[in-house]
């Protein structure tokens, strides 16, 4: 491991810190990267008498502890006498090779170390706990408030201007992004009157898509993919009310760019629905995000498979083990979709009008067509395996078949040139003068007669293969 802190750029912030590092990809090798962590930060804290540690140290500590689940839920900034711990690494990755990260990447590298999280609630807890992640990015607040010929696109600084908004227009899209401050969440809650369970199921962002009836609104839950150092999938909550949308987002980002368009340009049927068809215009959007995604596993599928016929390597192993994980982290997602969009076309919702049934039927029909594909795709991952231990046992075949060829050509040889190879005095072939040549030409004679035999029986094969044509 080997890392190197590069100088601070003048527009950069004090306590930013950047490095390169080099890391070898294997579990082995970051399990005890940790262990060393630990070690030398205990020696540190024993010797160091309310020093600074070496920023080298620091860096170690900070990138790679979080990421083999030792010390993830660590704060930093809160360890004393330390104050160099407080500074924010922002180049993390956990790989083969360099790259400088930059803070959209660092969220995306948090979003990909998800999996290390759980409920943040205690055992016993009363129900409707609000609990944030402190490292979650603080909520933004747009709204996009329109009749079929207005349209009001604006940011909101603070919660209380949506009751304003609430009630004057008749269909109102606010979106939320980040969930890292209670307070402004509560606010949220109290306007919209969400019930306390759909706030902490808010929070918790390790909700499996559902749909959830209540008095005031109908909660949805659907994970949108990111194809970003890994597939991974965020929660994106919709509450769907009288007049308004709500929806909140882990990060700010996401696939709906074409649904805002949409309501920017007019569009009629758009300006004329209600906030049910808003709702399916999102989770259409959402839905149909994946199937790029799945279009470059097929390719990457692809690509291992000839890779496996061709020319199979041990890297192969862990790219097929990769895209099997992406897949699976795939069917955790769209799996309950369907049964969530069956729950929204079935439950006789008053926040879900009868004309959206329709279109939310194209919607189920969506899903089912990507469990399909997931599916394929699984048992062709799984069954690509099973083909490179055939290929490499197949090409350990080929080896062991050639050296045996040589050893059984070479054994009728070894016992000639062993026999005029012993020194009796009465041996006449000795003396002749053409008995070395004769030897030569004989001991020809039976290897290339071995080799006849081989070949006649179809042991072994002379020129290049045939391979069958492809496309």
């Amino acid at each position: 491991v080997y890392t190197r802190q590069t100088k601070h750029q003048a527009d950069r912030k004090p306590d930013q810190v950047q490095a390169t590092q080099f890391v070898r990809h294997d579990a082995r090798v970051a399990n005890e990267l940790g262990r060393l962590y630990l070690i030398g930060f205990a020696v540190c804290l024993v010797l160091g008498h309310g020093k600074e540690p070496p920023a080298c140290l620091i860096q170690i500590g900070q990138a790679y502890a979080p990421a083999v689940g030792l010390i993830s839920h660590c704060r930093y900034d809160r360890v004393e006498p330390y104050p160099l711990v407080a500074a924010r690494v922002s180049a993390v990755r956990v790989s083969t090779g360099v790259q400088i990260m930059s803070d959209q990447s660092r969220r995306r590298v948090h979003r990909s170390l998800r999996h290390h999280f759980r409920r943040k609630t205690k055992p016993g807890d009363r129900p409707g706990t609000i609990v944030v992640d402190p490292e979650a990015p603080k909520p933004q607040i747009t709204v996009i408030a329109y009749t079929e010929t207005d349209l009001v696109d604006c940011r909101v600084e603070q919660p209380s201007e949506l009751a304003a908004l609430l009630e004057k227009w008749p269909v109102v899209w606010v979106n939320v992004d980040g969930l890292g401050d209670a307070d402004t969440l509560n606010r949220i809650a109290e306007i919209f009157k969400l019930h306390r369970l759909t706030l902490e199921d808010v929070c918790n962002v390790h909700q499996r898509p559902k749909i959830e009836p209540y008095e005031e609104h109908a909660f949805v839950v659907v994970r949108m993919p990111h194809n970003t150092e890994g597939i991974s999938t965020e929660q994106v909550s919709l509450l769907i009310g009288r007049n308004y949308v709500l929806t909140f987002q882990e990060f700010e980002g996401d696939v709906f760019d074409m649904v805002r368009q949409r309501i920017r340009e007019g569009r009629p049927v758009m300006r004329k629905s209600g906030p049910s068809y808003l709702a399916y215009a999102l989770i259409d959007t959402l839905i149909d995000s994946y199937f790029p995604i799945l279009e470059q596993i097929g390719d990457r599928i692809e690509t291992l498979e000839a890779a496996v016929l061709d020319n199979p390597d041990e890297s192969v192993v862990s790219e097929i083990h990769a895209v099997k994980s992406d897949l699976l982290v795939l069917r955790r997602a769209v799996w309950p979709m369907r049964e969530m969009i069956s729950g929204m076309t079935r439950d006789q919702s008053p926040y879900i009008e009868q004309s959206t049934h329709v279109y939310l039927r194209d919607c189920y029909d969506h899903t089912v067509q990507l469990i399909d594909t997931l599916d394929t795709f699984r048992e062709l991952a799984g069954g690509l395996l099973d083909i490179y231990l055939s290929s490499v046992s197949n090409r350990m075949n080929e080896v062991m078949k050639v050296l045996t060829i040589f050893a059984a050509i070479f054994i009728p040889l070894t016992f000639m040139a062993g026999v005029y190879g012993m020194n009796f005095e009465n041996m006449p072939e000795l003396k002749m003068p053409w008995a070395y040549p004769a030897l030569l030409l004989s001991m020809a004679v039976v290897g290339f007669g071995m080799l006849a035999f081989f070949a006649s029986r179809g042991w072994v094969s002379f020129g290049s293969r045939k391979r069958p044509p492809t496309d």
